[in-house]
């Protein structure tokens, strides 16, 4: 009967789907047809983002159409301030100017496009040395500002006036020279002439649960914040909130204008899920409903599985004694189960069931009949050899 329900189960999901499927082409087609022309593919071919108003504009230029590849000024159009994606309307300058022809296409190299601004943007130094010093003598040499969180490794050189470092809160040791990669969040608590002073910064190399902004050193400033690929509004360029689980990547740089850094990071502070599934005997996996509250009943073998299971670790404990993690994520057994998982951003979740098996109606009987004839048995021994010792 379960069965039967889960099939029926089944067949309406895909019902259901094909309809959303069909819908979703009808709705595809009638957006297609609400614009006068589509954009080239080159458009969607490339790596950056496309400005929003390039899909209000009603007439496109017909030259727009005819670049045979991604221009260059459309590749470096991540480095174009964020109020480009706020306009509404196709600037002047994207236009020819008045009388002059666009240059012929020339296939082996892009055209020139005038008027189209170049953004003078400094490149990103691969290793800047920054020296900190205090006290009198003591200094510390490494390649990040202070306080920048940061998905580069950190190396620190300093003379022995220090204290130790710490990664979250816990001492770790360090040997000069050596790089720092781990994410978490570290300080360096430098010593001198009774005078203390600390060094801290943050390392984002694996999605992290631990952040709620982003936060740039004392003279740096956000000039572009994306989510999702998505250039998002700034409004305190000196620290940007993350609402929201997902890929962040922004483009810092200081006062001067002279150093510019981009920094990508995965925030990640949903808890791990495990998706739990009945093994019928012709290999059919049938999805079973597990709850918080724990004490669920599964007839098994139960097997677990998620998108994301390469990425966790996961303890298991069998009647309250750890057991090796099956490799193909089956459990047989009947029991008692504790399963713990632990995602790469320090998320964790805990799943405890139990597993059963139904037996089906001849076998009960005949266990039934079994127990009943050897309790029989065991009942005539022991009177037989009551009576025995008795004589």
């Amino acid at each position: 009967m379960k069965e039967r329900v889960g099939k029926l189960k089944k067949q309406m999901k895909i019902k259901i789907l094909t309809v959303i499927i069909a819908l979703s082409i009808v709705a595809g087609f009638g957006a297609s047809a609400a614009n006068n022309r589509e954009l080239p593919a080159w458009v969607f071919g490339g790596n950056q983002p496309i400005p929003d108003w390039l899909y209000s504009v009603d007439e496109l230029p017909d030259w727009f159409y005819d670049l045979p590849s991604e221009p260059t000024w459309y590749r470096q159009i991540d480095r174009i301030p964020a109020w480009f994606y706020t306009i509404t309307e196709i600037p002047d300058w994207f236009y020819p100017a008045p009388g002059e022809e666009m240059p012929a296409i020339n296939p082996e190299d892009e055209p020139v496009i005038p008027g189209v601004p170049e953004p003078e943007v400094p490149a990103e130094p691969e290793f800047k040395i920054y020296e900190y010093r205090f006290g009198e003598n003591e200094k510390l040499t490494t390649n990040i500002p202070k306080g920048i969180i940061t998905d580069d490794r950190v190396i620190l050189d300093f003379t022995p006036g220090t204290l130790g470092i710490t990664q979250n809160g816990d001492f770790i040791s360090y040997r000069l020279g050596d790089y720092l990669t781990e994410s978490g969040k570290y300080t360096l608590v430098l010593a001198s002439d009774f005078v203390t002073e600390v060094f801290d910064f943050t390392i984002v190399s694996t999605p992290v649960n631990f952040l709620s902004a982003y936060t740039v050193p004392e003279d740096f400033t956000i000039v572009e914040a994306l989510f999702a690929g998505t250039s998002r509004q700034i409004p305190n360029n000196k620290s940007f909130e993350m609402n929201s689980d997902g890929d962040y990547q922004f483009t810092i740089t200081d006062k001067d204008f002279e150093t510019v850094y981009t920094v990508s990071l995965t925030l990640k502070t949903a808890p791990p899920v495990l998706t739990f599934s009945r093994l019928t005997e012709d290999g059919e996996k049938i999805e079973v409903e597990w709850t918080e509250e724990g004490g669920d009943a599964f007839e098994g073998p139960i097997v677990y599985s998620s998108s994301e299971i390469d990425d966790y670790t996961i303890s298991v404990t069998y009647n309250r004694s750890a057991i090796n993690t099956p490799g193909n994520h089956t459990l047989r057994e009947s029991g008692r189960y504790r399963i713990n998982v632990v995602d790469a951003a320090g998320n964790t979740a805990q799943y405890t069931f139990r597993i059963i098996y139904i037996m089906d109606v001849p076998t009960g009987w005949i266990i039934a009949i079994s127990a009943i004839l050897l309790a029989a048995l065991t009942a005539y021994l022991i009177r037989y050899r009551i009576k025995a010792r008795v004589r």
